[in-house]
């Protein structure tokens, strides 16, 4: 019986796919938050799978860096349909990103009690509440109301941790998480459950949603972290370029001719000798051999 029951216990477990996430690694590295990509970020990572039964929208690909006070995020926005007129933050274009920020001590995201954030940068203030971008906490044990949700700040013009720039087809938003202030230590090495978003507004409201990981496109993010599809690696800093050793300078004339002149040519030596082939030695050989029986004959002819 027990040897059954461990059959169908491993069958089950062969038989159950092992949920895939997408993996990001953030190097090490100071950025200078200006809407310029900087060349010390990690990526890109693209964000193009659709939420079911979506097809179509705005997609991109984020970049990603860290520093001992900031998580720093560049991302490069497709978008065809630019449009921000909405009462409703999420329903204008905009980007989303959602940590969990313990998933490195034990890897388990599906404690709601832990923290849990979302963060929304839009393309451009709202305009009826004026709101570029917004933090939401997302903790059971912390809503008031009962429904989880805890509004942590509402930041109502681009600041010192934000940068957009729109152009013809989309859009660039340079951002950056102060994750100290929420109490969050991390490290280098440390493994943190992390995925984005991409709002597209088409016209009427939100019409399309990107992520990250095409096995966490259910939009439900905003409330389950266990739904987040990527895992970000805090790496080190990137080693500095090796500089290539210089030449050493090639000396000035002294005014002294005998200093000056130049060195003499290096001796000529004779060329090596044809190598003689095997076949050549056993040719002269014999020839050897011949004559000297040519010698022996004749000396026993003049004895006889």
């Amino acid at each position: 019986m027990r040897k059954f029951l461990a059959f169908v216990i491993c069958f089950i477990l062969l038989a159950t796919p092992a949920m895939a996430f997408t993996n990001l690694t953030a190097p090490k590295a100071t950025i200078a938050l200006d809407g310029v990509k900087d060349d010390t970020y990690g990526g890109p990572y693209a964000i193009n799978n659709y939420q079911d039964g979506m097809e179509g929208g705005a997609t991109g690909q984020v970049w990603v860096s860290w520093d001992d006070d900031y998580i720093n995020f560049y991302f490069d926005v497709k978008d065809d349909t630019p449009n921000h007129d909405h009462n409703n933050d999420y329903e204008g274009d905009c980007v989303e990103l959602f940590f969990d920020w313990y998933v490195g001590q034990d890897d388990d995201t599906s404690d709601i009690t832990k923290p849990y954030w979302q963060y929304r940068a839009c393309s451009a203030p709202n305009p009826s509440k004026d709101d570029w971008q917004n933090f939401n906490g997302i903790n059971q044990a912390a809503g008031e109301d009962g429904t989880g949700w805890q509004v942590e700040e509402h930041i109502a013009s681009q600041d010192a941790n934000t940068v957009v720039n729109l152009r013809a087809d989309g859009y660039t938003i340079e951002t950056r998480v102060e994750y100290k202030k929420f109490g969050i230590n991390i490290k280098e090495g440390d493994v943190i459950a992390i995925d984005f978003m991409i709002g597209d507004n088409t016209g009427d409201g939100r019409a399309s949603c990107a992520f990250l990981d095409p096995e966490h496109n259910t939009n439900e993010q905003w409330q389950w972290p266990y739904e987040v599809g990527g895992r970000l690696t805090l790496g080190p800093a990137a080693a500095a370029p090796v500089e290539p050793d210089e030449p050493d300078p090639i000396p000035e004339p002294d005014g002294n001719d005998d200093n000056n002149a130049a060195p003499p040519p290096p001796a000529l030596t004779p060329p090596p000798a044809a190598p003689t082939g095997d076949s050549a030695l056993m040719f002269i050989a014999l020839i050897a051999a011949l004559a000297g029986a040519a010698v022996i004959t004749k000396r026993a002819k003049n004895k006889a």
